[in-house]
């Protein structure tokens, strides 16, 4: 905890806080790959509960062969479904991309 708080106060004292996120997302990043756990940002228009997480990190860890650890961002803009990116790889299970795939078959 002193060493995140000694960070965000370097971030901070060198008069670069809008780097604050980008620099705490790097940081969880390093940390699960230091576990050999991949972070999956997950964006979802609702909150999900520990159960979806848990059941969706696993679904997440199947399709990518990695251990799964969610970052649950909810966004309004996700009509609905989820879009999830594990590193390179995205996988977008949201209601709009459903709408515009629907939309390229007419």
């Amino acid at each position: 905890m002193a060493v995140s708080r000694a960070i965000a106060s370097f971030v901070v004292g060198i008069g670069r806080v809008n780097d604050l996120p980008a620099v705490v997302n790097r940081l969880v990043e390093i940390a699960a790959e230091s576990r050999s756990h991949e972070v999956a940002e997950v964006r979802s228009a609702v909150p999900l509960d520990d159960d979806q997480q848990r059941r969706l990190a696993a679904a997440l860890g199947e399709a990518t062969g990695k251990q799964v650890e969610i970052k649950l961002i909810v966004d309004p803009r996700v009509l609905g479904g989820i879009v999830a990116r594990v590193g390179d790889v995205v996988i977008d299970g949201s209601v709009r991309h459903r709408l515009e795939q629907l939309k390229e078959q007419i």
